[in-house]
């Protein structure tokens, strides 16, 4: 895995186009220049989504309290969102100076009511509550939209600082499915494959990394595994933002007229690594959260993990993205 240190300067930059082309890892997820078509320079973006961090621990919570969910006796392996205290976790971040607040990307307005915290309980949806989480936004671009070749990338941000951190592995997962101009679901093949994901500093300043995690193909659908956070001898960060892509051509004499996308993001919420993998088939694009072959793990999948930032768009040859 290539690791490049960038001076903050470019957060800005990276930030804005979030389309970092990533630089070859090994020979099966180099990006293949001999590709069907030429690239599109009229690059086409879909709708974004945005997903809360605290959506998923709040219902966690419900779900806990009313004795819906079943929770295993391995305490190993039960939910990091057992020892989770919100409270303290918002009350620690509100002491951070404000010029560290605001590096994390914090508005002043947050800020403000992150100063005011004083420890109370937080409820859902309260002020502080929304000022204080992560939000992600997530949304699909594509350079290539031919009739023969198709580049389709999805983007994943977070605004601030997850306040939850997860364990050793974050899922990202990319599954399409072709149509020709009959509406007919017909079978691709895949170019290239890659993914980027960009860390920034836990200290808010300093030098940002970015790390090109390998790519699984798996039929028409691709994933990559990553750390939430890392250290390395400048310090310790977190995964900010990234990207998957993938570039794929018809099989046989098909056309594309038009590719179905879905994008997700899976954040692991188990107290230790749990091995996580994503499926879909080439009719059906929703992608399903599962373990791997092998994980043992006793700790059920809703417990496992959450998803954030999923994301569905049908991509036409003439550049139209629809949401679905």
């Amino acid at each position: 895995m290539k690791k490049k240190l960038l001076s903050l300067a470019l957060a800005g930059i990276i930030c804005t186009s979030l389309s970092i082309p990533a630089m070859a890892t090994n020979a099966d997820a180099a990006i293949d220049e001999d590709t069907t078509a030429s690239i599109d320079t009229n690059v086409v973006t879909s709708e974004p989504t945005v997903t809360h961090e605290l959506d998923a621990y709040f219902e966690w919570k419900t779900l806990r309290d009313s004795g819906v969910e079943t929770y295993t006796d391995d305490s190993e392996q039960a939910s990091l969102y057992e020892d989770f205290d919100l409270e303290a976790a918002v009350y620690e971040r509100s002491q951070l100076p404000e010029d560290v607040l605001r590096a994390y990307g914090y508005s002043d307005e947050r800020i403000q009511i992150l100063k005011a915290y004083n420890g109370e309980e937080i409820l859902p949806n309260s002020e502080i509550a929304v000022a204080a989480q992560a939000s992600m936004t997530t949304y699909f671009s594509s350079g290539t939209h031919t009739t023969t070749a198709y580049q389709i990338r999805y983007v994943w941000t977070w605004d601030v600082p997850p306040l939850i951190t997860g364990a050793d592995n974050e899922v990202v997962g990319l599954s399409w499915s072709a149509f020709n101009s009959s509406g007919i679901n017909f079978g691709s093949t895949i170019k290239s494959r890659a993914a980027t994901v960009t860390y920034y500093p836990t200290s808010g300043s300093g030098p940002m990394r970015i790390d090109e995690p390998a790519t699984e193909p798996d039929g028409h659908m691709i994933s990559c595994t990553f750390p939430a956070q890392v250290r390395d001898q400048n310090g310790s960060y977190y995964g900010r933002t990234g990207t998957i892509t993938v570039n794929i051509a018809p099989l046989g004499t098909a056309k594309f007229d038009s590719v179905r996308a879905q994008g997700l993001y899976v954040n692991s919420t188990a107290k230790v690594a749990v091995k996580l993998t994503i499926s879909a088939s080439i009719d059906v694009v929703d992608m399903q959260v599962k373990f791997k072959a092998g994980a043992g793990a006793s700790i059920s999948i809703e417990q496992a993990a959450k998803q954030y930032g999923k994301i569905q768009a049908i991509i036409y040859t003439n550049g139209q993205i629809v949401n679905e």
